[in-house]
């Protein structure tokens, strides 16, 4: 039930309950919402980053652990507010401070982050159902009894830093139905995040700096591997490789100062050159062609060519 609360006049808040549910709907697909969390832990220094997708009970739960610097309570309720301050590395790729809160409240119903930095643990969550029927902003500070396995968990990953992000209460991530279609669903996105996040982290992957591994249900842990769009590394059997164009490194006026970018082309060999493993392994398909977009190491766009540019061809499906 909901409960209405007389404001002054001049008060013009926003209802917490009504606002809290429309920012699940900013337009994030799940793998960009898991992207987001894994930019976080990175931005945190991490070069370990845990993913779990759990099924246990019938309750489907997701957990992302990193082993990065960690927070303190006040830098956790900091995390956990709507627009919260300003990161200070200027790469960081937060700017707005609310990917945590809308990227994981886009999939569920329940946020809760535990953390731990210089030995001392803090936890905080946010319950949209709650939020909606007190119509406040009430962050809970969840019990160290019902998540001492996860706190255990933590410390164990990481002895003195680390943070623990864990989903509850998905409504959006799989549809209803038995527990033999949930589990193949979550077999089915756990498949698909490996593939695009070996994407969007190459840079970080193929650096040894960050390792990242992705746990679905009771199977093995799996370590993800950066996949390279261009291909660099491709030999055939026949000893083909991929055409690489070369690099150019475009300035750009900024005014005050100035910026630049730079671009690098490959031609991949075509389709007959390349056993079944080869074309796995380069993800041969129309789709695959086009531009991708990194920034700060991250891939941040590769949707094909942009509008109106090319249409996606077989005649030049091999360009990326």
């Amino acid at each position: 039930m909901s409960i209405q609360t007389e404001l002054p006049e001049n008060d013009f808040r926003p209802s917490a309950g009504r606002l809290v549910e429309s920012l699940r709907d900013t337009g994030y697909s799940r793998e960009a919402a898991f992207a987001d969390i894994l930019d976080n832990a990175i931005a945190a220094n991490a070069t370990k980053i845990a993913i779990e997708l759990q099924y246990i009970y019938g309750e489907f739960r997701v957990t992302i652990t990193d082993n990065g610097d960690g927070m303190s309570e006040e830098e956790l309720k900091n995390a956990m507010r709507y627009g919260s301050d300003r990161r200070p590395n200027p790469k960081s790729l937060g700017k707005f401070g609310m990917g945590l809160k809308t990227a994981s409240t886009a999939f569920c119903r329940r946020l809760v982050v535990l953390t731990q930095k210089n030995g001392v643990c803090s936890g905080r969550a946010w319950d949209l159902d709650r939020i909606i029927s007190t119509d406040r902003w009430q962050l809970e500070t969840p019990s160290s009894g019902d998540y001492f396995d996860d706190h255990e968990e933590l410390s164990d990953f990481s002895e003195s830093g680390g943070t623990m992000v864990i989903w509850e209460n998905i409504d959006r991530l799989i549809k209803q139905g038995s527990e033999r279609q949930i589990r193949k669903q979550i077999k089915n996105i756990g498949e698909e995040l490996s593939t695009e996040l070996s994407a969007v982290f190459f840079k970080f992957l193929v650096s040894g700096n960050v390792y990242i591994t992705m746990k679905v249900g009771d199977t093995s842990m799996v370590e993800l591997k950066g996949w390279d769009p261009l291909c660099t590394d491709l030999i055939t059997t026949d000893g083909i490789r991929s055409r690489l164009l070369k690099e150019k490194t475009i300035p750009v006026d900024l005014g005050e100062r100035t910026a630049s970018f730079s671009i690098k082309g490959s031609v991949i060999p075509s389709q007959n050159e390349l056993n079944f493993e080869e074309r796995k392994f380069v993800r041969y398909s129309l789709d695959n062609q086009g531009f991708y977009i990194y920034r700060e190491g991250r891939l941040i766009w590769h949707d094909g060519w942009p509008h109106r540019m090319y249409k996606k061809e077989s005649k030049v499906k091999l360009l990326v």
